[in-house]
């Protein structure tokens, strides 16, 4: 069984590309927090690819989190398994907020790039596993 992991940056297209690998018939969740993945790979030995999305808007999020969660799926002889890490200019992703009106999902209080700058310095070592 495939299993790939899809994370990265607010607004990257993190959802966008879970919808892409339903089209190459994989199952897709979307926000699953990081201390779910092993009951869900587990759950899904038998059945179709499956595609995950997990980042800051899932329960329970954090990069140490993650980062145990993925370790055992790397080393299970019966996975295929890929962490792929989305990511975007700044000002991209700036504008791709702007146009949804959404504010970013860490500091709703604060300006987009405030936002995606310290999103950035919080998930940035997942992109050097992915």
């Amino acid at each position: 069984m495939k299993l790939i992991l899809v994370t990265g940056m607010s607004g990257a297209g993190k959802s966008v590309a879970l919808k892409a690998l339903e089209d190459y018939g994989f199952e897709s969740l979307d926000n699953i927090p990081p201390a779910f993945l092993q009951a869900i790979a587990h759950s899904a030995a038998q059945r179709r690819n499956l595609a995950v999305g997990s980042d800051v808007h899932s329960s329970g999020f954090s990069v140490d989190e993650l980062v145990k969660a993925i370790e055992p799926l790397r080393e299970n002889p019966a996975l295929e398994f890929k962490l792929v890490f989305l990511d975007s200019d700044d000002e991209i992703l700036r504008r791709r907020f702007a146009e949804t009106g959404r504010k970013h999902p860490l500091l709703p209080d604060r300006t987009i790039l405030d936002g995606s700058r310290y999103e950035r310095q919080l998930i940035d070592a997942l992109k050097d596993r992915a």
